[in-house]
């Protein structure tokens, strides 16, 4: 009888180390994830989030700067008009002046001869 209460004395303390354990790993486990693991993923979901976030507003930005781009060039190429239009009409004028040019020096060579 001895033996039988030293034995069964044993396997109680066995069992009630088992669940120690078992109990502390448990709680291990939870304060690992609950402090460590779940933080992380949760920064890194809430970086991703940020990140997608600071894309779409890139992508807002680049639309709107790409607007203004396409107007300013639409001015500069109206800008680059008028001056060609201004160009023609000026060497349209030149060759009026040179004309009337050429035409006073006929006149002053024939008022010479005279």
């Amino acid at each position: 009888m001895n033996l039988t209460s030293k034995n069964n004395g044993f396997e109680k303390r066995m069992k009630v180390g088992l669940l120690i354990i078992i109990i502390g790993g448990f709680l291990s486990y939870s304060a690992l994830k609950i402090y460590i693991l779940d933080p992380a993923v949760y920064a890194e979901k809430v970086m991703v989030l940020n990140l997608a976030s600071e894309t779409k507003m890139e992508r807002t930005f680049n639309l709107s700067l790409a607007t203004q781009n396409k107007e300013s060039i639409i001015r500069i190429e109206s800008n680059f008009d008028w001056v060609r239009k201004n160009q023609e009409v000026m060497q349209h004028q030149n060759s009026q002046i040179q004309g009337n040019i050429n035409e006073l020096l006929k006149v002053v060579k024939e008022l010479k001869k005279q």
